[in-house]
């Protein structure tokens, strides 16, 4: 039972973070409509979209432009 309350917490924070980030995402997704299209149609078809996990989430805040493009954190690699 607890571990259930624990998952149940831990969704509602992840939803709660994802959605708090949404005007700097939309610049986010702005700008990679131009340079990586697939890569946000993949985004808008997936289940992080319909999730409201946004960009920010996964890659941080750091990168806010293609000088900066190193900052972005991929947490995959």
């Amino acid at each position: 039972m607890m571990r259930l309350s624990a998952a149940a917490l831990l969704l509602v924070l992840v939803v709660g973070l994802a959605g708090s980030a949404s005007a700097e995402d939309a610049s986010c997704i702005t700008c990679h409509r131009g340079i990586s299209p697939g890569q946000v149609a993949d985004w808008e078809s997936s289940r992080h979209a319909t999730m409201k996990i946004t960009c920010s989430f996964c890659h941080g805040s750091d990168h806010m432009s293609a000088e900066d493009a190193r900052l972005a954190s991929f947490p995959d690699e």
